[in-house]
């Protein structure tokens, strides 16, 4: 068989063996997708941490995407790839230290032992104790930020506030199971009401608003919170 009449054979059976659904056309197309993938996330990566750091140095009156963008070393196109517009990053940025709060508070209550009442002082307190190392202009940006998606993004960020809730319902019907009286009121919205005030509380400390003029200290807000759930029932 002649080269010409070779080539054209290869070529009408390739005509017919590629096909839509197979698996080396998956493969490829995985490798592809999983590449770029990873691409994107250290891109956004790079755009996140630039933002901390200026938060860190600054707070929130140092950050703009122009900034960011320029100690980058990325184009502008690359940011809005990664984000929306300043509200994203803002939420990436809450996103990143709510984890980071459930993380400790989750170690904290892993190191209380086994008395429910142990557990829940420790994750209510976990995240007092830590505004004590955090940069400040840090910390003050975080309660801008929360302010401002509080009005701007409500939905997303009370998803980003499920897990320290879920976690914290748990915490609370594990106190009621060993025999702990409550407010006559659900897991669930008991934990919804005591994670709002755990965190007007922690945004008073972090701004040193305190009204009547004395801080709160975290014995205080937790003996408060005991007398709640201290009494057991016969």
């Amino acid at each position: 068989m002649s080269k010409s009449a070779a080539a054209a054979s290869n070529r009408a059976w390739l005509d017919i063996a590629p096909q839509p659904g197979s698996r080396w056309r998956k493969r490829s197309a995985e490798r592809a997708t999983e590449d770029v993938r990873k691409k994107a996330e250290a891109r956004s990566d790079r755009f996140l941490n630039i933002a901390l750091e200026l938060l860190s140095e600054g707070g929130s009156e140092n950050l703009s995407v122009r900034k960011v963008v320029e100690l980058s070393g990325l184009s502008l196109r690359s940011f809005y790839q990664s984000f929306s517009g300043t509200d994203d990053l803002f939420l990436a940025i809450y996103e990143e230290a709510t984890l980071g709060g459930l993380e400790r508070q989750l170690e904290a209550v892993a190191a209380a032992g086994s008395d429910p009442l142990d557990r829940l002082r420790a994750f209510m307190e976990a995240e007092w104790i830590a505004t004590e190392a955090a940069s400040p202009l840090l910390q003050r940006s975080l309660v801008s930020f929360h302010q401002r998606l509080s009005e701007t993004r409500p939905t997303e960020l009370a998803a980003l506030m499920e897990p320290q809730h879920n976690a914290l319902t748990e915490l609370l019907r594990n106190c009621r199971t060993a025999g702990m009286t409550g407010p006559g009121l659900d897991d669930s919205t008991t934990a919804s009401i005591l994670l709002h005030v755990m965190m007007e509380m922690l945004q008073a400390k972090v701004l040193g608003f305190h009204v009547g003029g004395d801080e709160v200290t975290s014995d205080q807000f937790w003996g408060f919170l005991k007398a709640a759930f201290t009494d057991r029932t016969a």
